[in-house]
């Protein structure tokens, strides 16, 4: 399991963990039905969701 050391990411963040692109963690998003806030036109992703999208990755 990999320990994620913050509580919330960006896209940008995720892209970069990721190694994948930006329009790669959108699909993701949108895919799954992840969870994300808004916060003015930023968004971020809880960590809970990020541990769903490494979780799935693993399987």
């Amino acid at each position: 399991m990999t320990n994620l050391k913050r509580e919330f990411y960006s896209i940008r963040d995720l892209s970069d963990l990721l190694r994948v692109s930006v329009r790669t963690v959108w699909n993701i998003i949108k895919r799954q039905n992840l969870e994300t806030l808004h916060i003015g036109r930023k968004v971020i992703i809880p960590k809970k969701e990020v541990q769903k999208i490494l979780d799935e990755a693993k399987k």
